[in-house]
C-alpha cells in the first residue's frame, strides 16, 4: 500500500499545482498585477486589533480568572465530571464573571465560538439523521439492494465498480455503513467469484478514502467549512469532481501495479 500512497500523493500534488495555476490566473485577471503594501496592511490590522482588545480586557479580574482556570483543570484531572460538562460550566462562569450584560456575552460567543456553536448543532442533527437510518435498518437495506440489482456478469468486478463509485457513495453512506454494511456483502460475492478478499478490501478502501472530504457525515469537514464560512453545497460543487478524479486515478494506479486485481 505504500506504493499506492505514493501514487495518491503524486496525484494530489499535481492537482494542487493545477489549482494554484488556475487561482493565480484568476487573481491576475480580476485584480491585474497590482502590488500591495503588506507591511502597511499588517500594521493597521494590528493597531485595530489592539484597540478592540482594550475594550474587552479585564485586568482587575485577573486572579479570579486564574482561580477559575486552576479549578477547571483540577476537575478535569480528577475526572469528577465528564469533560464536556466541565468546559460548559467553566465557559458559563467565565462569561458571567467577565461580562455582566447578555449583549456583551453574546458578542464574545460570536467572536470566538460562533462557528463552533453552529457546527455543533449541525453535527447533532446529522448524527440524529444517521442514527435513524442505521438503527432502522435502512442503510443495510440500501447496501443489499444495490448488490441485488446488479447482473451476474459483473459480479467478479463488483469490488472495482464499488471502488470507482466510492466517492459518490460517500455522499449517502457513512463510514460505518460503507465498511460494515456494504463491504461484507461485496466481499462475500466477489470471493465466490474468485477474487481475493484483500483485493476487494483494497479496491473499496482506495476508492472511498478521499471521499471523506466531501462526505456530509464527516464532523471535521463541517467544522472546517464553518471556520472558512462556506456551505456544504458550495464545497461539494467545487471539490466533488476533483476528489473523484483523484480517487479514480489512484485506484487505476493500484490496478496497474497489481495491488488490486
Amino acid at each position: 500500500m505504500i506504493a499506492v500512497q505514493a501514487i495518491g500523493l503524486g496525484v494530489i500534488l499535481i492537482v494542487a499545482v493545477l489549482l494554484g495555476i488556475r487561482e493565480k490566473r484568476r487573481i491576475v485577471k480580476e485584480y491585474g498585477h497590482s502590488r500591495y503594501d503588506v507591511h502597511f496592511d499588517a500594521a493597521s490590522g494590528m493597531q485595530e486589533n489592539l484597540e478592540q482588545r482594550s475594550h474587552i480586557e479585564r485586568p482587575k479580574r485577573f486572579w479570579i480568572n486564574i482561580v477559575l482556570f486552576i479549578a477547571t483543570l483540577g476537575v478535569l484531572v480528577a475526572a469528577i465530571l465528564p469533560s464536556a460538562y466541565v468546559f460548559m460550566i467553566a465557559t458559563v462562569l467565565a462569561l458571567v464573571i467577565n461580562f455582566r450584560t447578555t449583549k456583551d456575552q453574546l458578542k464574545r460567543i460570536e467572536a470566538h465560538a460562533g462557528s463552533a456553536v453552529m457546527m455543533a448543532s449541525i453535527i447533532l442533527s446529522a448524527g440524529t439523521f444517521l442514527g435513524v437510518l442505521k438503527e432502522s435498518g435502512m442503510l443495510d437495506a440500501i447496501a443489499k439492494d444495490l448488490v441485488v440489482v446488479l447482473p451476474n456478469s459483473i459480479l467478479p468486478y463488483l469490488h472495482l465498480i464499488i471502488g470507482f463509485l466510492g466517492v459518490p457513495f460517500e455522499l449517502v453512506f457513512s463510514t460505518d455503513a460503507y465498511y460494515f454494511g456494504l463491504f461484507p456483502i461485496v466481499e462475500q460475492i466477489t470471493t465466490s467469484a474468485g477474487v481475493a478478499p484483500t483485493s476487494a478490501a483494497y479496491a473499496m478502501l482506495i476508492g472511498s478514502i478521499v471521499g471523506t472530504f466531501v462526505s456530509p457525515f464527516s464532523p471535521a469537514l463541517w467544522m472546517g467549512l464553518g471556520l472558512a464560512k462556506l456551505s456544504m453545497g458550495q464545497h461539494i460543487k467545487y471539490s466533488f469532481f476533483w476528489i473523484w478524479a483523484i480517487s479514480i486515478i489512484t485506484l487505476l494506479g493500484a490496478i496497474a501495479i497489481g495491488v488490486v486485481i
